[in-house]
């Protein structure tokens, strides 16, 4: 037992200081407003928990702007196995233990990495509380960025399984690249797409330089095929929105002067910060420390903080926003190889007293003291600048308001315009949360181009345009604060209905209390409706041109709105995937569906397949005969659908795979002789032992 506790007291003292670090976490269940959680991962979340118990899985989006395809929301899941603690706990416990399993996870296997790495425990506990209590962490937490969270864990898990890789052989080595490759699909399937690039950069960038063999080179190739065959679910239906929409170079955002003096001296939880005393002992180990590892870190710091500091990068501007528009989040890197740097400096320091003849008690005392610097500086730090507390609780934040009554009694489908765009008593994606579909939204869709225009593709949708454009977004709910209803730009001459009023609410900063009027809009378009075919035949071409700008900046002719003011009504609901249309009408129509289109959007009239038109190149529609029919729009994308086939495909012949390899380490058996077993055949050697007669005949 006293050899368990002098081999394990770094794991258990970096769990035992999280409490002092996390406090919110570990004593409160809330929620401090402005969280990206409340924004992103606990809307989709409900949303999709409710869509599977109510037996479909969610492919389609429809409760954000006209509808966006589910891959595009980013949360912790659905193909991340913590995710079935939504299913298990109240959304508060599961987001609290989502934070706190990765951080401890991650520092755990920090002090791994570092004894994998020749350091000393001590220097592995200085190392790893740097990195698990470092600003990168607690700005995570306190910013409410789980995905980021949960990606950034998996870095030094990795590179574990890849260092032991190395010193393994047959399949044990194997297994180990096999659970390396399991480290980098988690960051991917769990964690924010920008940083699970970038943990991937960074275990390419400190593995590299290790590789001296050709077969490494393979081996690390088909680990990278492995990882992308096996998340292929998660990247590959954005990677296809992003190749069929005009996707946009951003520039990218860079560190300043400020920003990195922020290692020196912080003044915010969102630049990076290790620790002066880390700091310090990190730059003296980039310049002492010779060994291969040293390289290695050498490499990450140097290219990340590259990356950091230059004003744009083409080939990764260009591919946004599958990897970073912000090039500051580079300092996952820059922190991670400093912090192990330190490490191995304060071992060189160590070494270095021992040799000048300093007794082997005061050294310990020495670095025990330089410990409890580096743990009282990041303290103070958290202190500073971390919460100790949450605002709010998440029922009380998506608490049903009740001038939202009146939207939840109306059986009808419609979406809601938040005219302030985020306010307390309708939140950004709080539609999700209730079943209302809302036009603003805070989304990452490559796909809304054809409609919100190129800048938004990472970006907040406030969807402030003209109102014939709303209309025909079938936006019959406007909410406007009461004070500024008839000062706001776009609310004159409307001939809108006071359809609830809200209490009043909260202060705003010039002292009054807010109160809220929902308006119904009158002329609001329904979800779907039949366009009378005027009598020469034709449609008016600006219905179904293809548009020169963004629908939500078009301006639409006065022909085509009395064309479509002249529709007839029909009957339509949605389940799961699809929407269902009754049409009966005594002559030949066109159907126009009020839902963006997208890829994998098919229709169908009374079961035979139809051509989908996109109305302003944004909607759908289609013709339909005259009579009674069943139109059905169902979403069903084919690539989406395959890439799900082959990530789930990937995943039951690894987890094989890893069963076979683990029982092969477990019995001392290769994986060649195991597999002639199998076949009923033994190796050649085996088969002229059992037979010593055939040799002393020879």
């Amino acid at each position: 037992m006293k050899t368990f506790l002098q081999r394990a007291w770094p794991y258990f003292l970096v769990l035992g200081l999280m409490p002092f670090f996390y406090t919110n976490r570990f004593l409160h269940r809330g929620v401090n407003v402005g969280e990206d959680v409340l924004q992103y991962d606990v809307p989709h979340a409900i949303f999709f928990v409710r869509s599977i118990h109510e037996g479909f899985f969610p492919l389609w989006n429809p409760h954000l702007v006209c509808g966006i395809p589910a891959a595009e929301a980013p949360f912790m899941g659905p193909f991340y196995p913590l995710f079935i603690l939504y299913f298990l706990l109240p959304v508060g416990w599961a987001i609290t233990i989502g934070f706190l399993f990765h951080i401890a996870l991650s520092g755990l296997c920090f002090v791994w990495l570092c004894r994998l790495l020749g350091l000393s425990r001590f220097a592995a506990f200085f190392a790893a509380s740097g990195w698990a209590f470092s600003s990168l962490f607690q700005q995570y937490s306190e910013s409410g960025w789980l995905g980021e969270a949960v990606a950034t864990a998996y870095l030094p898990c990795a590179l574990c399984f890849l260092i032991r890789s190395r010193e393994a052989q047959g399949p044990s080595e194997c297994l180990l690249l096999l659970l390396a490759g399991f480290s980098c699909a988690l960051a991917i399937a769990g964690g924010h797409m920008s940083y699970s690039f970038i943990v991937i950069a960074c275990v390419l960038l400190f593995y590299l330089p290790l590789v001296r063999r050709p077969r490494e080179i393979v081996s690390l190739a088909v680990l990278l095929l492995f990882v992308l065959l096996l998340t292929l679910a998660v990247w590959g239906p954005i990677a296809v929105q992003s190749s069929l929409s005009p996707t946009p170079r951003f520039k990218m955002e860079t560190y300043r002067l400020r920003d990195l003096l922020n290692l020196v001296d912080p003044i915010g939880i969102r630049g990076a910060f290790v620790g002066r005393l880390a700091l310090v002992l990190g730059l003296l180990g980039l310049a002492v420390v010779r060994s291969p590892f040293g390289h290695s870190l050498r490499s990450v710091f140097l290219v990340t903080i590259l990356l950091c500091l230059l004003p744009s990068w083409g080939p990764l501007a260009g591919i946004a926003p599958l990897v970073v528009r912000y090039a500051w989040t580079w300092h996952i890197g820059v922190v991670f190889s400093l912090l192990i740097l330190s490490g191995m400096a304060l071992d060189r320091f160590k070494s270095f007293l021992e040799r000048r003849g300093l007794s082997g008690s005061k050294v310990r005392v020495l670095v025990l003291v330089l410990t409890a610097i580096q743990i009282a500086d990041l303290y103070g730090f958290n202190r500073r600048f971390y919460p100790r507390g949450f605002d709010t609780s998440f029922a009380a934040y998506y608490a049903p308001r009740a001038v939202l009554e009146t939207v939840r009694e109306d059986k009808g489908l419609f979406r809601v315009l938040n005219a302030d765009y985020e306010s307390s008593v309708l939140h950004v994606n709080e539609g999700l949360v209730h079943g209302i579909d809302c036009v603003n939204a805070k989304v990452k869709g490559a796909n809304l181009c054809s409609i919100l225009g190129q800048e938004y593709i990472n970006a907040d949708v406030k969807y402030r345009t003209r109102w014939d454009v709303r209309d025909l977004s079938n936006v019959k709910y406007v909410l406007v604060e009461a004070r500024l209803l008839f000062a706001r730009e776009g609310f004159e001459n409307l001939n809108f209905r006071v359809a609830a009023v809200s209490a009043p609410m909260e202060k705003d900063d010039e002292g009054y209390e807010r109160a809220f009027v929902l308006l119904e809009n009158p002329t609001a378009f329904p979800r779907a409706f039949a366009v009378r075919i005027p009598a020469d035949g034709e449609l008016p071409p600006a219905l179904l041109s293809t548009q020169s700008v963004p629908f939500a900046d078009a301006t639409i002719d006065a022909e085509t709105m009395a064309v479509l003011r002249n529709y007839r009504d029909v009957t339509v609901w949605r389940e799961g995937n699809e929407y269902r249309i009754q049409s009966d009408i005594p002559e030949r129509t066109f159907l126009f569906m009020s839902e963006m289109y997208s890829p994998g959007w098919t229709a169908k009239i009374d079961g035979a397949l139809a051509r989908v038109d996109k109305p302003f190149d944004a909607f759908m529609g289609v013709y339909v005969p005259a009579g009674e029919h069943e139109i059905v729009f169902a979403y069903r994308p084919w690539r989406t659908i395959l890439f799900f086939t082959m990530s789930l495909l990937t995943l039951v012949l690894s987890l094989g795979l890893g069963v076979y390899l683990w029982k092969c380490v477990r019995r001392g058996v290769s994986p060649a002789r195991r597999l002639g077993g199998l076949l009923g055949q033994a190796p050649a050697h085996s088969q002229r032992r059992r037979n010593p007669t055939r040799r002393r005949a020879g």
